[in-house]
């Protein structure tokens, strides 16, 4: 799997996590094709995190990436 990140986040999952090697970001569509990419490989548990812009973040998540999921 190819790790998707931005400058933007790549520093605080890195710092977080140790690295920023299976992280998912992007536009919306892009979101949902990595998540789907990682539930068709068998993931058991997917954490997802916010890394800035919060509140609008979230509702992002919601309203355009999860909802394309299920």
């Amino acid at each position: 799997m190819t790790a998707i990140t931005t400058g933007r986040i790549e520093g605080p999952l890195s710092r977080m996590y140790g690295n920023a090697d299976m992280a998912v970001s992007g536009p919306p569509e892009a979101c949902a094709q990595g998540l789907s990419e990682v539930l068709g490989a068998g993931a058991d548990l997917v954490l997802l995190d916010v890394m800035c812009d919060e509140p609008e973040q979230l509702e992002r998540l919601a309203g355009e990436v999860l909802l394309s999921l299920f």
